[in-house]
């Protein structure tokens, strides 16, 4: 009995072991997956992936989750490959989003118009409670 010590290993264009692009062209590999991200990522990807990851974490399991997927997300965008790819471009959607929010509170003002309100609530819920323990205090019994 004789016993082949090399293992024979078959492969097709949809197998994962399948690397090269020659065979076929739906094999993938990991050149056909980047999007040109061949330097390291911006600050402003990094952020961003890292508000959207807090975001998704924040929505799925509350704030102490949300630390974790923001941390993870940044980490992500410093990684080659597809999940880099994805998290320095959800990075740059992200800050895409802040610098157009940042220009609808400039034409709006909008947080300016929010602080105001906020105080002002508070201000008219502390004057209630003055009056109410002013008239508690004066009553007579």
């Amino acid at each position: 009995m004789s016993f082949n010590n090399q293992s024979k290993q078959t492969t097709n264009a949809y197998s994962p072991l399948a690397l090269d692009s020659t065979s076929d062209p739906v094999t993938r590999t990991e050149s056909n997956y980047s999007l040109d991200y061949d330097e390291e990522p911006t600050d402003r990807q990094l952020g961003g992936a890292a508000v959207a990851g807090g975001l998704v974490g924040l929505v799925l399991a509350g704030p102490f989750f949300a630390l974790l997927t923001a941390a993870g997300a940044a980490v992500a965008a410093t990684a080659k490959g597809r999940a880099g790819d994805v998290a320095r471009n959800s990075g740059d959607a992200m800050a895409r989003f802040g610098d157009r929010l940042k220009e609808l509170d400039q034409k709006h003002h909008v947080i300016e118009k929010t602080c105001q309100s906020i105080a002002s609530g508070a201000s008219y819920v502390s004057s209630q409670m003055n009056r109410e323990r002013h008239s508690a205090t004066n009553t007579t019994i």
